[in-house]
């Protein structure tokens, strides 16, 4: 679920094509045929990493970017490892991989591990489709043992997809060299460049977004300052209305409700040029209306430096906001878009105005620089997960166990970085009774996924599709998030 895949890219051009895939496999069934399969790591979610000998394999199903060849260095992995890495682990590690295969006539890739001793055969399947990829556990009937990546009925035989015709594409690979491994060599080059291009832009429009929003935020609150602002000035009048009327008191009865009279700092001209209309309540005498008069002017002059020095951090703010989207709007490396990095709440001016209504969840920061919610109790996650969420929102929960619901916002059709993801698995499981184990499962999906339970205490729901994570829980992950929490 979370990757580094985004939407409204060319899933055809940029996944491998059928006859790139047959490049690939022609050279890794004689490099890898009879190596040992030593370990499975999930570099991400929706990818896949197998060390065969002293190789290392990537079978990578983000959406658009769907692909299978040797990896020169073994990407970063989480040291928490998903449920499905562990079931690859305990069924195939150790084992000898009998052969690499391609499907004919479409994008599916078989390692076949054969029976060994009193363990029987198995078999991986990669489907590296554009859009739908799926990694497949099969028995040695064939039948589905597990889902990796993907879905997939346990117990159902596997049955390919319907064969589609194969495209006549040109392809971007050498011809296949089972020495050079050329084919392989070129589509790391070529694709990991593509991959890390789309994290640089997935992470661009992630903090493009914030630095938007925050802006928005920022030019409301300079608006409505500035009309305080014209509003306090208006002291000055009020003002010059009491000195008008402190002149005139003998002269205006009780009951009046308008009068106009000479303006005191009026100077030259005709008789209507220095006159000022002043509005009066009736049921107050002349005196009592000049007292209102002055004390409504003290007030509003008193607080125009109050605003004007409100309304001069906003806009400084701003200003940051647009040197730091300019920031990243240039970034030209990943590096750079960490340099340019910041969530909206380091933006926010300290101001002493009173804090807004009480929200139903603490703000933290993962180490992308996404924003993470935890609700605060009960009935705060129960607002937290059905008025704060949108569908799109990733949920995340401890899984079998009572804790706090776990929002990260996320725009329609937005992957969730697999760091964010694991952060918040964090949160999550630190706030549960079970954060003093070493090891908690914490379930997540879409927020459009969860539905309250009728009749159950507020916070208590059911899960549909819902995914599982295994988090250990790092001491200086867990830090470093709660130093985050925005005060």
């Amino acid at each position: 679920m979370c990757a580094a895949g985004q939407t409204g890219y060319n899933h055809r051009v940029d996944s491998l094509r059928f006859n790139e895939i047959a490049a690939i496999v022609q050279e890794l069934s004689q490099a890898l045929a009879g190596a040992r399969l030593e370990k499975v790591y999930a570099p991400h979610p929706l990818a896949c990493l197998l060390k065969l000998r002293e190789a290392w394999l990537l079978l990578d199903f983000t959406p658009g970017l769907t692909r299978v060849h040797l990896v020169t260095a073994r990407p970063d992995a989480p040291k928490v490892p998903p449920a499905w890495v562990m079931k690859l682990r305990r069924e195939l590690v150790g084992r000898f991989l009998g052969s690499v295969s391609q499907h004919p006539g479409d994008r599916i890739v078989r390692l076949a591990f054969p029976a060994a001793g009193r363990r029987p055969a198995r078999t991986l399947v990669a489907e590296l489709f554009g859009k739908h990829g799926r990694l497949l556990l099969l028995t040695e009937n064939d039948a589905v043992l597990a889902a990796a990546i993907g879905e997939g009925a346990g117990g159902q035989a596997y049955l390919p997809p319907e064969r589609r015709a194969a495209r006549t594409e040109d392809s971007r690979l050498p011809a296949p060299d089972p020495e050079a491994l050329s084919a392989n060599r070129e589509a790391e080059r070529l694709l990991s460049g593509l991959a890390l291009s789309r994290q640089l832009e997935a992470q661009r429009r992630t903090l493009q977004a914030e630095l938007a929003r925050e802006g928005k935020r920022l030019q409301r609150k300079a608006t409505a300052l500035e009309a305080d602002l014209e509003r306090a000035r208006g002291g000055a009048l009020s003002m010059r209305q009491g000195e008008a009327l402190k002149a005139s008191l003998a002269d205006i009865q009780r009951g009046q409700t308008c009068v106009v009279l000479p303006d005191p700092s009026a100077t030259g001209g005709g008789p209507e040029a220095g006159t000022l209309v002043v509005a009066l309540d009736p049921a107050l005498t002349p005196v009592q209306n000049m007292q209102r008069l002055f004390a409504r002017g003290r007030r509003l002059l008193a607080a125009v430096a109050a605003i004007g020095e409100r309304l001069a951090g906003v806009r400084d703010e701003m200003k940051k906001v647009q040197e730091r989207t300019a920031a990243v709007t240039g970034a030209l490396t990943l590096d750079d878009l960490a340099r340019a990095r910041g969530g909206p709440a380091s933006f926010r001016p300290k101001t002493g105005h009173r804090p807004g209504p009480r929200r139903p969840y603490h703000r933290y920061t993962s180490v992308t620089g996404r924003s993470i919610l935890v609700g605060r109790s009960g009935k705060d996650n129960h607002a937290l997960t059905f008025q704060v969420a949108r569908g799109s929102d990733l949920w995340l929960h401890t899984r079998d166990a009572p804790g706090a619901h776990v929002v990260v916002p996320l725009d329609k059709n937005e992957e969730c970085d697999p760091q964010t993801l694991l952060d918040a698995a964090t949160l999550a499981a630190n706030g549960s009774p079970l954060k003093n184990d070493s090891r908690v499962e914490v379930t997540y999906t879409h927020a459009k996924n969860v539905h309250p339970i009728k009749g159950a205490p507020p916070g208590l729901v059911s899960v549909a599709r819902g995914k599982t994570i295994l988090v250990r829980l790092d001491p200086e992950r867990i830090r470093r998030l709660l130093e985050s929490k925005e005060k």
